[in-house]
């Protein structure tokens, strides 16, 4: 016959198994316990050197009938875009971004006068040869451009600044982490999510250049200096802290 102590131990601890399933309460993994965790962001921007140039220019023109603006127009852009090549520019380099025909009226107490068709054709062209670019502008404008709207320095192949830019945007993301994981009294201890936003880079076009562009024609060649742009990433991460 068995001790009734031990009975009465028995059937305690039953009632305290049968409550903690009722409730569902368990131990709960350490390794299953939730993460402290820590969102901080980072930044790198590099000057850097530009390797490319694109240059906006075109025409603008007004004629009587809508077929002389057209006819006028092709022939001018005809032109411009073979100085363009006669000059280095290669084929692939060059592209028309835009191309409209609208008539034109003036508007006076009397009412509306026709002044007739104005055309108007942009092109783009791009190059890597910046000592030679400000004479490829004089000889578009001698051949019929009227418009020089804008010149942009930009960076063709980013990847070589990419790597760089992403160690520096970490580790200035690492250094505030660790900064204030000391401040709290905590330590980094790993790392849960990165995101990287590497496809940024910050030109610096060159605008209002339309009104000089009938007096480059015949005069010197323009000068043309491509300065810096600046290559920036950001990146945020998620530290675990402990």
């Amino acid at each position: 016959m068995k001790d009734p102590l031990f009975r009465g131990l028995t059937v305690g601890l039953l009632a305290v198994l049968l409550v903690a399933t009722l409730f569902g309460v368990r131990a709960i993994p350490t390794a299953a316990r939730p993460e402290h965790s820590m969102s901080v962001s980072g930044q790198a921007i590099l000057d850097v050197v530009p390797d490319q140039a694109q240059i906006q220019l075109g025409l603008t023109l007004r004629a009587a009938t809508a077929q002389d603006a057209q006819k006028q127009g092709a022939a001018k852009m005809d032109a411009v875009i073979k100085a363009l090549k006669d000059a280095g520019i290669k084929p692939e380099d060059i592209q028309t971004r835009y191309l409209s025909l609208n008539p034109v009226y003036e508007y006076t107490k009397d009412g509306q006068k026709f002044l007739g068709y104005e055309l108007s054709n942009t092109v783009n062209f791009k190059t890597g040869d910046f000592a030679a670019m400000g004479g490829v502008i004089d000889k578009a404008v001698a051949a019929g451009a009227n418009r020089v709207d804008s010149l942009q320095f930009v960076l063709k192949d980013k990847s070589k600044y990419s790597g760089q830019a992403i160690d520096q945007a970490i580790a200035d993301a690492r250094a505030k982490a660790d900064a204030a994981a000391k401040g709290l009294g905590t330590k980094v201890t790993g790392v849960k999510t990165v995101n990287i936003q590497d496809n940024n880079y910050i030109p610096r076009p060159i605008y209002g250049m339309a009104d000089s562009a009938k007096s480059m024609s015949g005069a010197a060649s323009m000068p043309v200096e491509p300065g810096q742009v600046q290559f920036q990433v950001n990146v945020s991460v998620e530290f675990v802290v402990k």
